[in-house]
């Protein structure tokens, strides 16, 4: 086992749990995706690096949702997902006061 590889294991498994996104990659799956891809020397945040990303940027990182893209990629991704997520949200809100007679209980 590479030391710097499971820390930056641990690193990405750390900053999933504080986004409060699951991640349910040991060890051993992180590195086989990261192996497998032929990208691991080219990891990390930055123009032209590979990054771990989640399919439509939603869900857990599990095997079956993740894939090795460019960051540029990944942050565009997320951007439009982000954006997507706050249309849909001031939408039902939206409806909701349009609609609503009532005062909000809270």
């Amino acid at each position: 086992m590479n030391a710097y590889y499971r820390k930056c294991w641990i690193q990405q498994r750390a900053a999933a749990k504080q986004r409060r996104v699951p991640f349910q990659l040991s060890y051993e799956e992180w590195f086989g995706i990261w192996q497998h891809s032929g990208r691991l020397r080219q990891r990390g945040i930055g123009t032209g690096r590979y990054v771990m990303g989640r399919a439509g940027d939603v869900g857990g990182y599990a095997s079956s949702n993740v894939a090795i893209v460019r960051f540029e990629e990944n942050v565009r991704d997320g951007l439009a997902n982000w954006k997507a997520r706050q249309a849909l949200t001031a939408a039902s809100s939206d409806w909701i006061t349009a609609n609503s007679t009532a005062a909000v209980p809270w």
